[in-house]
């Protein structure tokens, strides 16, 4: 059968992205347009890896109410609820609310498939869903272990805009003349890949198995090689 088909799977494809971050990386001319492609990607992937370990609710189809509020329990504890909130600087990305108790719902009478919309369809979560499910407890916790990913508003807008103004455009690319912020490719990029370093890491650890070694020295690489261009001279913004 693999004479005919290739297996592909999201680990596989993380790899794949690493790999080709790398390559541009070890470019003597880069495409900045492209790292960021890239790290997009992998961080998009390395949000679903991690939430397919930790998450009770799956990254896959619509299955939270619309207007964005999410009631869960652990074990038979208090009913707790998140719910939308805005981040500021951003216009499109958004965070979960700290976890309130729900006062008027018995910890024995609750359901959790009170968050399910019904005639679900098989399709993953948008970007700025999973941005948001691994910022909070509710999805990122297996037994009593919960590791969620902390990121302040100034982070996530830098998020925001590489998802809108080089995801966005490279993937609907029309020929045209395009004009893209070196300093702003880089630092996105960056963070891009210390976060997807860090579920990665947490996604092994709540399956209880070890990272790859090509996996983990592809990051470490990647990381290394990507903070050298923070001492170019088109990054530093140096006093007349």
């Amino acid at each position: 059968m693999t004479k005919y088909y290739q297996k592909v799977y999201n680990l596989e494809l993380i790899r794949n992205n690493l790999s080709h971050l790398l390559f541009e990386l070890n470019n003597n001319a880069p495409c900045f347009f492209r790292i960021g492609k890239e790290g997009h990607h992998l961080l998009y992937r390395s949000m679903i890896e991690v939430l397919r370990h930790t998450s009770s609710i799956s990254s896959r189809g619509r299955n939270f109410s619309k207007n964005k509020i999410i009631k869960y329990q652990f074990d038979n504890s208090a009913v707790y609820e998140i719910r939308k909130e805005n981040v500021d600087l951003c216009k499109f990305a958004w965070r979960y609310s700290a976890p309130m108790v729900v006062k008027n719902i018995n910890a024995s009478d609750f359901k959790p498939s009170d968050n399910i919309l019904k005639n679900k369809k098989e399709y993953l979560l948008g970007f700025y869903d999973l941005l948001a499910m691994i910022q909070t407890e509710c999805f990122m916790r297996k037994y009593d272990i919960v590791m969620p990913i902390n990121l302040k508003d100034k982070q996530i807008q830098l998020l925001e805009g590489l998802h809108e103004q080089v995801r966005n455009e490279y993937e609907h690319f029309i020929p045209i003349l395009y004009a893209v912020n070196k300093t702003g490719i880089i630092n996105s990029s960056d963070l891009c890949l210390q976060i997807s370093k860090n579920l990665v890491e947490i996604s092994f650890k709540f399956s209880n198995t070890i990272i790859p070694i090509d996996i983990n020295n592809l990051f470490e690489i990647s990381v290394k090689k990507l903070a050298l261009y923070k001492n170019k001279e088109f990054y530093i913004k140096k006093k007349a």
